[in-house]
C-alpha cells in the first residue's frame, strides 16, 4: 500500500513538473529503455538548472546490510551530453550510491573524503525516471541488489548558506523515500561540495 502511495506521488510530481516546466525535455531514448509509456519512465528536468553536487543524508540510513552513502546530481551539460548520446539509464548523471554495512571496512586515500572509513563494497542505483527542476526532485530507479528506490520531495540546493556553511536548516534535498519493499519516511540530505 506504501510503494502505491509512493508511485502516485512520484506521478503526480511528475505531471505538475510538466505543466511547470513545459521546457523539461523527455529523451525518447531513456523512456523507452525504462520499459515504460508513462509519465514514470519519464527524464524531466528545466534546461540549466544547476544543483550538481553530493548529497549526503544527515543521519545514516540503512535498509538490510545497505546504507544511503550519497545521492549524485551531475551538471545541466552532464544531462544535455547525455541526453545527446542516447540517454541510457545505466549512463545518466543522477544516482543513489549505497555502501554494505556488513562487509570489510575500507579507508579512502583521497578527496574530501580521505580518511573516512566506509565499507568495502558499493553499488549505485541510477534514475531509471527522475524530475529535477526548481525546488522539485523526484527519483525511481532498482538495481538487483538493493531493490526499487524512490524519492519524491524538494530540493533547495545553492541557496545561500547550503553549501559548506551551517545555517538553522541546512537541507539541501528533503525527500518522502521507499527502499525496497520499505517505506523509510522523509531523508533530510545536506549538499556537500564535489571533490
Amino acid at each position: 500500500m506504501t510503494r502505491l502511495w509512493l508511485a502516485a506521488g512520484l506521478a503526480v510530481t511528475l505531471s505538475a513538473c510538466a505543466q511547470q516546466y513545459p521546457h523539461a525535455v523527455q529523451p525518447s531514448g531513456f523512456a523507452a529503455s525504462s520499459g515504460s509509456t508513462n509519465s514514470a519512465g519519464a527524464a524531466r528536468w528545466a534546461p540549466g538548472y544547476d544543483v550538481s553536487g553530493f548529497y549526503r543524508p544527515a543521519i545514516e540510513i540503512d535498509n538490510a546490510s545497505w546504507r544511503i552513502d550519497h545521492v549524485f546530481v551531475g551538471m545541466p551539460e552532464e544531462f544535455d551530453a547525455w541526453r545527446a548520446q542516447g540517454s541510457e539509464p545505466y549512463a545518466v548523471p543522477l544516482w543513489i550510491e549505497f555502501h554494505a554495512t556488513d562487509g570489510p571496512a575500507r579507508t579512502n586515500a583521497q578527496g574530501r573524503e580521505a580518511g573516512r572509513e566506509t565499507a568495502g563494497e558499493r553499488t549505485r542505483v541510477h534514475a531509471q525516471s527522475f524530475t529535477l527542476a526548481p525546488g522539485r526532485f523526484a527519483f525511481r530507479g532498482a538495481n538487483g541488489t538493493i531493490g526499487e528506490v524512490v524519492l519524491s520531495g524538494r530540493i533547495d540546493a545553492h541557496t545561500p548558506g547550503r553549501r559548506g556553511r551551517a545555517t538553522d536548516d541546512p537541507a539541501a534535498l528533503r525527500a518522502d523515500t521507499s527502499i525496497g519493499n520499505e517505506r523509510v519516511g522523509e531523508i533530510v540530505f545536506v549538499q556537500i561540495p564535489g571533490e
